[in-house]
């Protein structure tokens, strides 16, 4: 298109610089492995928030290198800053199925004697020489019986995402 005149050049060149200002923002970089990326998230459970992480204080990472549960790492690939996206992640991506296995009776003996042993106490103790985040379920006997599964196990997870800035890598 060939403008009649200066102003209309004018015009015409504007529009133009205005569409690729857009375009460009609208093609800034996405969300691969090895990205940058700084994050805002709720993190919802069973209709409760478990853990907000504000704009003012993100979460900022390297794309494949942060311990992020897999289904809310791979959820966040193909994102640009400035998108909002909730990613439900189901158990098996995200910290596993429950397994009742990992719930064992442990001597009452075990514990200090000033330790609450009240169910749905977390702490950490040593399991098989490898300190574990543990539960308390209950009591049976001379027993507690601790969970060893991660609190989070066996739960669908809803990370409500916001995508504050990425850089490629």
């Amino acid at each position: 298109m060939k403008p009649k005149t200066p102003l209309a050049a004018c015009l015409l060149a504007a529009v133009l610089s205005a569409a690729c200002v857009k375009s460009s923002q609208d093609s800034g970089p996405k969300v691969r492995p090895g990205s940058n990326v700084r994050l805002a998230y709720d993190l919802i459970v069973d209709g409760k928030t478990l853990r907000s992480v504000t704009p003012q204080n993100p979460l900022t990472f390297v794309h494949g290198s942060q311990n992020l549960a897999p289904g809310f790492r791979d959820g966040l690939v193909g994102m640009r800053a400035g998108e909002t996206k909730d990613i439900v992640v189901p158990p098996a991506q995200g910290f596993g199925a429950h397994d009742p296995k990992l719930v064992e009776p442990v001597p009452l003996g075990a514990f200090p004697k000033d330790f609450a042993l009240e169910p749905g106490r977390l702490f950490q103790m040593k399991r098989n020489g490898v300190m574990h985040d543990a539960r308390v379920v209950g009591i049976e006997g001379k027993n507690a019986l601790i969970d060893f599964n991660h609190p989070l196990a066996g739960k669908t997870l809803t990370f409500h995402a916001k995508v504050l800035f990425v850089s490629a890598p």
